[in-house]
């Protein structure tokens, strides 16, 4: 698919998944890939007779809609087995096993996030005469797999997480009105500085950095950013933890 010509290689997205081990090539459709979930993490408070209180209780698991298009109706070939790889990355590889975790590159958001295929949306289809399958549109819906984490409160409010990642910061934490914030002076731990190249983003410098993606949050918590995604430009400093 990705020497038909005309069509520039900023146009495919790859899925690829381990255990087990796949891998498909796809072209982005005409409707535009959207994160719908996953910034943010605001909630309301109902107050009687009074504004409703707004306090941050953290953001929920990145969702993205991508519309892809399966096309082999220019070269005459069946896309069939790319159509049965993504179904076999949404679904479980073994009895009582969950689906594979999925990671995607291309130009579209979420590139550092390990993903899961939540649900499929079938788009048209066309076939030769025979019934060989030549193209075939369809939405793929990626919720972001976040691991557990376990966190002790002492009546300190001092935090100490266990994660997978064995974070050693211990971070005070600061009463915003209803709920906490970490203060950013009692974040320890770090004593690395790192300067960013253009167009990095925090997942991506976490996984450069730190050798997993999911990193970012506690790149968030000592700098106090907010977007994973954004796009820096070169030469900006912020600080990187070490375990």
């Amino acid at each position: 698919m990705s020497t038909v010509p005309g069509i520039s290689p900023t146009q495919f997205v790859t899925f690829t998944s381990k255990n087990p081990n796949l891998r498909v090539v796809a072209l982005l459709d005409e409707a535009t890939a959207a994160i719908t979930q996953g910034y943010g993490g605001w909630t309301e408070q109902d107050r009687a007779r009074r504004r409703s209180l707004t306090y941050y209780s953290g953001p929920k698991p990145f969702r993205m809609d991508l519309p892809i298009l399966f096309d082999g109706f220019s070269t005459d070939d069946s896309v069939q087995s790319s159509v049965t790889t993504i179904e076999k990355m949404a679904m479980p590889s073994s009895f009582n096993a969950p689906p594979p975790l999925v990671t995607i590159t291309g130009h579209v958001p979420g590139t550092g996030i390990a993903w899961v295929i939540d649900d499929i949306t079938w788009g048209e289809t066309m076939r030769k005469i025979g019934g060989t399958m030549v193209r075939q549109h369809l939405v793929i819906h990626l919720l972001e797999y976040v691991t557990t984490d376990i966190a002790k409160v002492s009546a300190t409010k001092k935090v100490q997480t266990k994660s997978k990642h064995k974070s050693k910061n211990t971070h005070e934490w600061v009463r915003i009105g209803y709920g906490y914030a970490v203060d950013p002076s009692t974040v320890s731990g770090y004593n690395t500085t790192y300067v960013t190249r253009d167009g990095d983003t925090l997942t991506t410098i976490a996984a450069q950095q730190l050798g997993d993606y999911d990193y970012w949050h506690d790149i968030c918590d000592i700098n106090g950013f907010r977007d994973p995604f954004y796009k820096y430009p070169g030469g900006v400093k912020m600080k990187i933890p070490v375990y």
